[in-house]
């Protein structure tokens, strides 16, 4: 926001639009990797790497770009032990944990909840009535004709 004027609606209408761009594309982009089996281990990867970026940021004043990601992924095991200090551990319970518990949870409960019941059967619909506001009397099946044979000459000579 850098050069606009805060007071103007032009930068808050800015501001809403780019809010709204990025929330559709990063939905789009979990859209393409979200089923039913993937959803909450990727979830699960995104917060912990989410907790660990943002300690990092907050404590050496970096930002993370493609670039920093390659960086992290090739450094090796005295480097990484270089950045890790005993001040990670609270921003990890805070910012990792507990929204990971709170993730099991969420499974927990879906795994507890009954299943969908059946929706309700639709009653017998009740018979059309007749031109005095009465109601038709349902008619009775018909009997099917006798089939032709020794009863059916039988009862031709009688």
């Amino acid at each position: 926001m850098h050069g606009h004027d805060p007071a103007d609606p032009a930068t808050w209408g800015f501001v809403l639009a780019l809010a709204t761009l990025l929330t559709s594309a990063h939905f789009l982009m979990m859209a393409l990797v979200a089923n039913r089996w993937t959803l909450k281990p990727v979830l699960a990867v995104l917060i912990v790497a989410t907790a660990l970026a943002t300690y990092f940021m907050a404590r050496y004043s970096v930002y993370f770009d493609a670039t920093m990601v390659r960086n992290v992924l090739r450094t090796d095991v005295g480097e990484a032990r270089e950045l890790l200090s005993p001040a990670l551990l609270p921003h990890l319970l805070l910012y990792a944990v507990l929204p990971l518990v709170l993730l099991a949870a969420a499974v927990a409960a879906a795994l507890a909840a009954p299943a969908q019941t059946p929706l309700p059967e639709k009653p017998a619909p009740a018979a059309a009535p007749d031109g005095k506001g009465r109601a038709k009397k349902p008619r009775a099946p018909r009997k099917a004709p006798a089939k032709s044979g020794a009863k059916n000459a039988a009862t031709r000579k009688a």
